[in-house]
């Protein structure tokens, strides 16, 4: 969590091996990551912040490619793309060219990549970015679902609502640096000044 510039993306980039570390370790599964195969990196799952998409692919055709890339059989594939389709909202649009697509359902497109197949760990970056509020509640669903099957889930966000409803413990990144870390109930306890109410009288 954190306003931009706070170094959200690039804690990011570096956890995916984007971006070399200047200082301090990044540790998955007790190993820093710097000596870390390449193969640990297999099973992982990223949604970047800008869409990294086939522009003259389908959704459905690009989502075909992700699975085969995760090992999903051949005479399962089909049905199991379509079961992600119709998870992330997807389906009215398996036909659409990438490029066509909308901002909101690149997201939805660009989240569902890197949740396919169940990986061991998923890096989003702004998910939910650009979609509409109502969508955004299903994604909630979604990465929630992902959640409880096993794979843990680094992302990265504006709102402390959204961080609240999804993550198990919330950091808040300043300038660089993680300003603070715990579950949404701690924080509040420990930084919120309580709830202010404004009421205004008339007769």
């Amino acid at each position: 969590l954190g306003t931009n510039g706070a170094g959200k993306t690039t804690t990011l980039q570096m956890i995916m091996r984007q971006v070399a570390l200047t200082s301090g370790t990044i540790e998955i599964d007790g190993k820093n990551i710097s000596a870390a195969a390449d193969d640990k990196f297999a099973g992982m799952g990223f949604c970047p912040q800008k869409n990294a998409l086939l522009p003259n692919h389908t959704t459905k055709e690009v989502l075909m490619f992700y699975a085969r890339v995760r090992g999903i059989p051949t005479v399962e594939l089909e049905e199991y793309v379509q079961q992600w389709m119709n998870m992330t909202r997807l389906t009215p649009f398996q036909n659409t060219r990438c490029k066509s697509l909308s901002g909101g359902n690149k997201r939805k497109l660009s989240l569902t990549i890197a949740i396919i197949g169940n990986p061991t760990l998923a890096v989003l970056d702004e998910p939910s970015a650009g979609v509409d509020p109502a969508a955004r509640k299903k994604l909630h669903r979604v990465i929630n679902a992902v959640k409880l099957k096993g794979t843990t889930i680094i992302l990265t966000t504006h709102h402390m609502g959204e961080a609240a409803k999804m993550g198990d413990r919330i950091g808040i990144m300043v300038q660089g640096r993680l300003g603070c870390i715990g579950t949404a109930g701690h924080l509040l306890n420990v930084y919120s000044e309580g709830y202010v109410c404004n009421v205004s009288m008339t007769r």
